[in-house]
């Protein structure tokens, strides 16, 4: 299995390319995002699952060197607020109808993380120089301003995450889209907990080059490195906001991490009505704002929310 370190070491594919925009393209592709799985819902169904295996290819073939799981929503308590949402079907989740909704929640949360690990790696050739990222998202809301939960509960979510995860498959483990001091400080103890050593993290900012929280890069910097992240990202930020983040995460992190970026486009997402707005960037516009971001220091470079495997590979096109 090729590790993120393999990669770093091999200054001729700098900056690595990671893929783009997973559960965006879930969408575009007509799969149901407007429920707690959010991207994560396409692992229900066989169709979704094809649709799946079919984005993780493309992105592939565009030349990304690091694809993603689709587990970003696949969280122990959105498949519980999934199953009491009632819209479920017992045929295709494969879920004894008899447990009772914690048992069932159990069961949903390892069938989508399995189903999303088994499709990510079917892109992967035994001698391919691609590495599979296996991702835990928001603890609290996307782009949370402030927290919902404790930092001991968000400690608790972390392990619980990990520990199922972990279970399943030895791949890297991203740390997605954290913003509140209340997931910083959860993850920091979830981190001296459980001693994980192959991991990320991916800060998500707004304009401030701070987290959209209100964390410092500084603050977030000094809270993880001690658990030694193979990587620093800012990460679905809006593509316009990266390059102050990015200064300030530099020199947060000095020589001491690598430094990553995987932008969203140019929309914003709308927690109320669960939909994007704004206009979307071509992939030459992205690919110009990504050479600026590796002159920066970014060792690593894909796309999030609303990128195409068109963004990956005009990436590569300029990069090579």
């Amino acid at each position: 299995m090729i590790k993120l370190t393999d990669l770093l070491s091999s200054s001729s594919q700098l900056p690595i390319l990671l893929d783009g925009g997973l559960g965006s393209m879930m969408e575009d592709c007509g799969i149901n995002v407007k429920t707690p799985l959010w991207g994560s819902y396409a692992m229900l169904t066989e169709e979704g699952r094809q649709i799946n295996r079919d984005v993780h290819q493309n992105y592939a073939d565009a030349g990304a060197n690091i694809i993603l799981t689709n587990t970003h929503n696949a969280l122990l308590d959105n498949c519980r607020k999934f199953l009491l949402s009632g819209d479920i079907d017992y045929n295709y989740t494969r879920i004894d109808a008899k447990l009772n909704i914690e048992k069932q929640a159990v069961e949903l949360h390892r069938i989508i993380i399995q189903s999303a690990v088994e499709d990510a790696n079917k892109v992967r050739p035994s001698k391919s120089q691609i590495l599979i990222a296996n991702c835990i998202g928001s603890i609290d809301q996307p782009y949370a301003k402030i927290g919902v939960v404790s930092t001991l509960d968000a400690a608790q979510i972390f392990e619980t995450e990990l520990q199922t995860r972990l279970e399943i498959s030895k791949d890297l483990i991203i740390f997605e889209t954290l913003t509140t001091s209340e997931e910083v400080e959860g993850l920091s103890t979830a981190l001296w907990k459980t001693g994980l050593d192959n991991f990320a993290i991916g800060l998500t900012c707004g304009a401030d080059g701070k987290t959209f929280g209100g964390v410092s890069l500084s603050d977030a910097v000094n809270k993880l490195a001690p658990f030694n992240p193979q990587v620093f990202f800012i990460q679905c930020t809006h593509f316009e906001y990266v390059d102050k983040a990015l200064t300030k995460l530099s020199e947060a992190v000095g020589n001491s991490f690598p430094i990553g970026v995987y932008a969203n486009d140019g929309r914003g997402w709308d927690n109320g009505k669960m939909e994007w707005v704004g206009k979307r960037v071509t992939p030459a516009a992205y690919a110009e704002k990504a050479l600026g971001w590796h002159d920066a220091g970014a060792d690593i470079i894909g796309g999030c929310c609303g990128t195409h495997p068109a963004h990956i590979k005009e990436l590569r096109k300029v990069f090579s």
